[in-house]
């Protein structure tokens, strides 16, 4: 990545406003807005931002609780206004999740194509999910018409679409207009990876530190980790499960059997929410991640465990099979099936060879194909065209 300390502000540079959330709280688009907000794109063109998570009640508690929706719009869209009057932006780069908040970004477009009359960017965070999750963005959506026209009247006001992969774009394709077609692209999702140490785990006999990074719920398969852990730990395994992120629910976690069984037995060390060098000096300590998660598009959870040089154990949920090979990157079982994550798991916690050779092949998939300068000189073209 370029020094920043020999970029400065230079005249003539193009302005861009930044519109979706940042952290706090931290999660999968507000640390992906994060990372490229404050990498080398502030010293290329002349950045400004609209912190949709301000308007959280409570924004250094990551939950899904949030303001009211009708309160959110309108916050945003008085910050929208103001900056309208204060500044005239070359470009506006704004956000767009898989559900239902697409249509505040949809409106927001709209009223930013209306005042502010710049080139409006949007980097979509979806794909087609099973119905009726994130309509219209699902399954049926490439069949029914209504879906269809809804998903084309979403993109509409936008310049130019980006989409996170080149296997989600494929499928947007199939659907689209002439006219949303030729104004769509992919970027792919991506990871700073300088912040993760050149760290190839070395084979070892010691105990095996098993990494989870995320929330500690159902839907991210949490409780189908501690089940196929409890049952390595009646065989006599030696490991240690590191867990980070917040709980849904502290009863359900907290009092939970298998969980309180691990914990006694001096199996589990519970981080809570890590972030920063914390959450990099805890991957780059790990020996395996685990993340057996049951929805996903394109997680960053993943990328980091690549740039942590971690061999992964996952599920075939989002992009994760197009991204992670079987027995190259990853060991890989269908969301909830418990018994082959158990299965999986415990051919890594077996065998030091294959650790090794996932490490080194995640490390280098993440630089030559993850990495945060990949995307931004490809984002560079987007705001310039």
């Amino acid at each position: 990545m370029l020094n920043n300390t020999q970029k400065s502000y230079q005249p003539g540079m193009k302005k861009v406003l930044f519109i979706g959330p940042f952290p706090p709280p931290y999660g999968g688009i507000a640390n992906h807005t994060n990372l490229l907000y404050t990498s080398e794109l502030q010293y290329i063109f002349n950045l400004s931002k609209i912190d949709l998570n301000k308007h959280n009640n409570n924004p250094e508690i990551v939950s899904r609780k949030t303001s009211p929706k009708i309160g959110k719009l309108l916050w945003g869209l008085s910050q929208i206004i103001k900056h309208r009057f204060n500044n005239k932006y070359d470009v506006i780069y704004l956000k767009m999740s898989g559900g239902k908040s697409c249509w505040r970004e949809f409106f927001y477009m709209l009223i930013i194509k209306k005042i502010f009359r710049s080139k409006v960017v949007l980097h979509f965070h979806g794909m087609f999910k099973q119905f009726p999750e994130n309509y219209p963005f699902t399954t049926k959506g490439k069949t029914r018409k209504l879906s269809k026209l809804l998903i084309n009247i979403i993109f509409y006001p936008a310049h130019q679409v980006i989409f996170l992969s080149e296997t989600i774009l494929r499928d947007f394709r199939e659907i689209l207009s002439h006219y949303n077609n030729n104004k769509s692209t992919f970027i792919n999702h991506f990871v700073d990876s300088q912040n993760y140490p050149e760290y190839h785990k070395k084979d070892k006999t010691d105990i095996i530190k098993i990494i989870y990074l995320g929330r500690l719920s159902s839907a991210k398969g949490f409780f189908d980790a501690l089940e196929a852990l409890h049952t390595l730990y009646l065989k006599n395994y030696k490991f240690h499960f590191h867990i980070c992120g917040a709980p849904e629910d502290d009863a359900t976690v907290f009092q939970n059997e298998l969980y309180k069984n691990l914990l006694a037995n001096n199996r589990i060390t519970y981080h809570g929410i890590v972030y920063g060098k914390n959450k990099y000096r805890i991957l780059a300590e790990g020996d395996i991640l685990l993340f057996p998660s049951h929805n996903e598009v394109f997680p960053n959870v993943i990328l980091e465990g690549l740039a942590a040089s971690l061999p992964i154990v996952s599920t075939n949920v989002g992009v994760i099979p197009e991204i992670l090979l079987e027995g190259q990157n990853a060991l890989i079982c269908n969301p909830g099936d418990i018994k082959q994550l158990t299965v999986n798991m415990e051919l890594l916690l077996r065998s030091n060879k294959m650790r090794l050779k996932m490490s080194q092949n995640n490390r280098k998939l993440s630089i030559y194909k993850f990495d945060i300068d990949l995307a931004i000189n490809k984002l560079i073209e987007v705001f310039n065209s």
